[in-house]
């Protein structure tokens, strides 16, 4: 399989003694990897330091076989990013933002923007502007601008963290649509389990900022009656502290 996505010993430590630590982790070409954990257990940090958003304290991380540290523009020229939350100039319409975005791709045709744009739902919502969009279709155009320039890899930090049922429904096939089809690559942080378990094949487990597990999903359900029991059956072993995962799973009944 070939790995799109390497990450080796990535450390970031903040003043506080918070950060990521010690990350080891490969994500291949047409995979849907989920990044899973709590609020605040380093998922954006992760995500900000491969990016190079961030300095790294240590580690190394490649894109397509290039050093995002020492050759960026390489290892990103085949990348689309949300992360934290999507910016657009509200006073535009939703087409006139795409056609800004397009101003970086030269060699993309302008009919881009419509087909991204159905893509998401947004269409015939195209003429409006933003400032009249719930935080779901700004969400939604956020995905449209990450996916514009047809990328390999897609990089989403909680993208559907303000959408209803419908809009993390559509955003789900869109996902797994463009994985089938175009072999695209998604890395995507979530702290929804139960849309990780309809969504990804591959899954990591990121707590108190330690990649602790990763595995395929398929292989991980067979074991386990859900991702849910997994995720609380390795919270208990690294926390070694029965009683708080006891009360989750009495509660959850």
């Amino acid at each position: 399989m070939e790995k799109v996505l390497e990450i080796k010993g990535l450390t970031k430590r903040y003043r506080n003694n918070r950060g990521i630590f010690d990350i080891n982790l490969s994500v291949y070409k047409g995979d849907i990897f989920g990044l899973f954990g709590p609020n605040g257990v380093g998922k954006t940090t992760l995500i900000k330091t491969m990016t190079r958003l961030c300095n790294a304290d240590q580690g190394e991380v490649s894109m397509f076989g290039y050093d995002v540290f020492l050759q960026f523009e390489k290892a990103m020229e085949k990348v689309g990013c949300i992360i934290e939350t999507g910016v657009s100039f509200e006073y535009m319409t939703a087409f006139q933002n795409l056609q800004v975005v397009s101003r970086f791709y030269p060699h993309i045709p302008k009919t881009r923007i419509d087909e991204v744009l159905e893509l998401v739902g947004l269409e015939k919502y195209k003429n409006e502007k933003v400032k009249g969009f719930s935080s779901g279709m700004k969400q939604r155009l956020a995905l449209a601008t990450a996916l514009f320039s047809n990328p390999e890899l897609v990089i989403l930090d909680e993208p559907t963290s303000s959408m209803d049922i419908e809009g993390m429904i559509d955003f789900r096939n869109i996902i797994k649509r463009l994985s089938h089809e175009q072999q695209t690559t998604f890395f995507i942080s979530s702290h929804f389990i139960h849309e990780m378990e309809r969504m990804c094949n591959r899954i990591g487990i990121l707590y108190d900022g330690r990649l602790i597990t990763s595995g395929l999903v398929s292989e991980i359900i067979n074991k386990n009656e859900s991702l849910e029991n997994y995720y609380l059956s390795q919270i208990q072993r690294v926390r070694g502290d029965e009683s708080d995962v006891c009360f989750v799973r009495e509660y959850n009944q």
